[in-house]
């Protein structure tokens, strides 16, 4: 209600066309599919590294869809769509807030072009696995999602609505715990609104965190030893 409704921010629409690409993909409508998912790409780039699963398990013959879409959005930019683009990429170099994982990419790292391509390089193997698995869409999207976010410059608490319809399907108490600690990140409006000063102090940092990765890897070593005693039996 605060991000969407009365500060703005346009992650409502990319996420609703997300969730229909996942509506029309299980209703077979193939073209309609991959068409929503363009308007989620085309809104918010998070939806761009999804494309690979989705046309897997539709056609890579429609990537047209995605294509003719894109070029009629550009169009009326002419060659101002490099500025767009541009101006994405200086956002994705210069603007850290509230990451986890970066920061230890950041940290053995001697530059934050360096480690962006460390980033993208590990949302691409997220990719390439979901590939290999040949994973559901809705699954895939939930890995691939997770990757972009966790390994991000800048986690925003409402770029958490992205994986909130995919935990309707897959319940995890660390993500569903992460929708609520994310909002400690808000501590930095304080001294910004009454100093002017954009100040991250890591104790909030970890008290967000920390808690949600606890349940991550506790969560994954009692589905292994679960998965081990299955196997032994």
């Amino acid at each position: 209600m605060v991000e969407f409704a009365a500060s703005g921010h346009n992650d409502s629409l990319p996420v609703l066309a997300f969730v229909l690409a996942l509506l029309f993909y299980h209703t077979q409508q193939q073209r309609l599919s991959l068409a929503a998912l363009a308007v989620s790409a085309l809104s918010k780039v998070f939806a761009f590294f999804l494309f690979p699963v989705f046309l897997l398990r539709t056609s890579w013959r429609l990537v047209w869809v995605p294509a003719l879409l894109g070029v009629v959005v550009f169009a009326p930019y002419g060659g101002g769509w490099k500025g767009l683009i541009g101006g994405l990429s200086h956002y994705g170099k210069n603007w850290n807030n509230n990451e986890s994982l970066y920061l230890l990419i950041r940290a053995l790292t001697p530059s934050d072009s360096r480690a962006a391509e460390i980033y993208l390089a590990v949302v691409v193997a997220a990719i390439l696995y979901c590939l290999a698995r040949k994973l559901a869409p809705e699954r895939a999207s939930f890995l691939i999602l997770g990757t972009v976010l966790l390994f991000s410059p800048n986690v925003s608490p409402w770029y958490l609505a992205w994986v909130v319809p995919l935990l309707a399907l897959y319940p995890n108490p660390a993500w569903l715990l992460l929708t609520v600690t994310a909002f400690l990140s808000y501590h930095v409006l304080i001294p910004y609104r009454s100093l002017g000063l954009w100040e991250e102090k890591p104790l909030f940092n970890y008290l967000e965190y920390a808690p949600f990765y606890g349940l991550l890897l506790g969560g994954f070593l009692v589905r292994a030893v679960r998965g081990s005693k299955r196997f032994r039996r």
